[in-house]
């Protein structure tokens, strides 16, 4: 063993990261930006995801500190299968704007950028993210660049973009300051919903404290803090 210069240390080289090549994910996630029809539509989204610095940095972030996608490209992935569930939702309803509901996904957890750190004591809260938390960051980064780019958004337009960011967790209790009004928005909060609770869930069934190895229990040995109940896991391929 010898130790290192902290120049010379990477906390990433020690840190739990997607089991996906990130590239897949990015190709995936570009194409899905690419389909938005809308020219202004597209343009809101590409203020932060034509912009190389800021896909550096939203690669590296976790989709959480504990719990659903806490992982080096975590937060990649989880906005990745957020806008995917989104916009399938979208063209089975067919009256939903497939377009807003994909940039409602898209940008609906920017904030986590500045919101979470990495180190080499692995994830936590910025100063930012815990005096304001990441559904207001992620307001306040949208109105900072759209202010500094110039986009000509209406004021209407602008705060519907915004209403994505603020409604996604469906409730106040759950951290929105307001709840979803459109039926845009109701979509993206259902499929960040389902993205973060089915990961959960995964997470859980390879939880050896609720599945020990070799163990041959169908049922987990105590309920699942991340779900609130016992999970079943089915014996058979």
């Amino acid at each position: 063993l010898r130790v290192l210069p902290a120049e010379q240390f990477d906390p990433e080289a020690f840190l739990v990261r997607i089991d996906v090549e990130t590239e897949k994910v990015w190709d995936a996630m570009d194409k899905l930006r690419a389909g938005i029809a809308s020219p202004l539509v597209r343009q809101a989204v590409d203020l932060f995801f034509a912009d190389d610095a800021f896909r550096v940095q939203f690669e590296r972030a976790p989709g959480a500190v504990n719990g659903h996608h806490s992982q080096l490209g975590g937060l990649l992935l989880h906005v990745y299968e957020v806008a995917s569930i989104a916009r399938h939702i979208a063209r089975t309803v067919r009256q939903a704007n497939a377009d807003l509901v994909v940039a409602g996904a898209l940008l609906h957890d920017i904030g986590k950028v500045e919101a979470y750190g990495v180190s080499a004591e692995g994830f936590s809260h910025t100063p930012s993210g815990m005096l304001l938390g990441h559904v207001a960051l992620g307001a306040l980064m949208f109105d900072r660049r759209l202010i500094s780019s110039g986009l000509a958004l209406t004021n209407a337009q602008r705060d519907e973009i915004l209403h994505f960011i603020l409604s996604h967790h469906g409730a106040l209790e759950f951290g929105s300051p307001v709840q979803p009004m459109t039926v845009e928005a109701e979509i993206v909060h259902w499929a960040d919903e389902s993205s973060a609770k089915a990961t959960d869930m995964l997470d859980e069934f390879a939880d050896p404290d609720l599945f020990p190895p070799g163990g041959t229990n169908e049922f987990s040995a105590k309920r699942s803090w991340r779900m609130g109940r016992r999970l079943w896991r089915r014996p058979n391929a």
